[in-house]
C-alpha cells in the first residue's frame, strides 16, 4: 500500500465532503505514439489493454490519497513554513468550508500530510479517453446543479449561476477551467473510483468524511 498526495479544488473539496463526488480525473503521461506509460518507469500500455490502468499516476487499488486544500494555521503560526508548524491537535482552517477573511490562507500544494482531513482509499482505477465518459461519470465527478441546470465553471458563479446544456458539457468545463483552454481534446486520462474514506492525522472522528459509491 502506498500514500500520494493529490490536489483538489475548493468546490471539488465541498463535492467529496457532500457526497457528491466519487470519481477524479487525471492526466496520464503519454509517448510519442499514443501508449500510456507509468510515471517514473518505462512500462506501457496501449489504452484498450486489460492492465492500462496501470499507468494511472495517483496509485492502485487499496492505495491512498491523502488530500491537499487551500488551508490556514492558527494566526500564532503566520509566518512560518509548514515544516516548522507542529501538529499538536491544532485548530486548522479549510477555505473550502470557511472562506472568511483574516486568515493567512496558505495554497494547498503547501499542505502537510498532517493537515489533511481527507483521506481516501481507491478502490478501483480505469484508462479511457477523456470525451468518453459517460453522463453518470460526469456527475460523479462532482459538477454543480441547480434545479434542472447543470453549473458552467467558465464563468462567476457569484455574479450568475450559467448552466451548461448536459453534465457532459458541465464536466467539460470545469476540466478546462481547472487545465486551460482547449485541454478537453486529444487528452487521455486515468480515472480512479469507487473510494472510501480512511482516518487522517490530526483529525477527529466527527471530522471524517465519507466517499463511497
Amino acid at each position: 500500500m502506498k500514500e500520494h498526495p493529490i490536489l483538489f479544488s475548493a468546490s471539488m473539496i465541498r463535492a467529496i465532503l457532500n457526497g457528491t463526488k466519487t470519481q477524479t480525473r487525471r492526466v496520464a503521461k503519454r509517448t510519442a505514439t499514443g501508449h500510456v506509460k507509468e510515471t517514473g518507469g518505462h512500462r506501457r500500455w496501449h489504452i484498450a489493454d486489460f492492465d492500462a490502468y496501470l499507468a494511472c499516476p495517483y496509485g492502485q487499488p487499496g492505495d491512498r490519497l491523502w488530500v491537499r486544500e487551500t488551508w490556514a494555521a492558527p494566526h500564532s503560526e503566520d509566518g512560518r513554513p509548514p515544516r516548522a508548524i507542529q501538529c499538536d491537535q491544532m485548530r486548522i482552517h479549510y477555505l473550502a468550508s470557511e472562506g472568511r477573511g483574516g486568515l493567512v490562507w496558505r495554497p494547498s500544494i503547501h499542505m502537510p500530510s498532517w493537515a489533511s482531513r481527507i483521506t481516501l482509499e481507491i478502490t478501483g482505477v480505469r484508462v479511457e479517453r477523456l470525451w468518453e465518459i459517460s453522463e453518470a461519470d460526469a456527475i460523479a465527478e462532482g459538477i454543480e446543479r441547480s434545479y434542472d441546470q447543470w453549473r458552467d465553471y467558465r464563468t462567476d458563479q457569484a455574479v450568475n449561476y450559467p448552466s451548461a446544456a448536459t453534465p457532459i458539457d458541465s464536466y467539460r468545463t470545469l476540466w478546462e477551467e481547472i487545465n486551460g483552454p482547449g485541454s478537453w481534446d486529444a487528452r487521455v486520462t486515468s480515472a480512479a473510483s469507487r473510494a472510501r474514506s480512511r482516518p487522517a492525522p490530526c483529525q477527529t472522528a466527527a471530522s471524517r468524511p465519507r466517499w463511497t459509491s
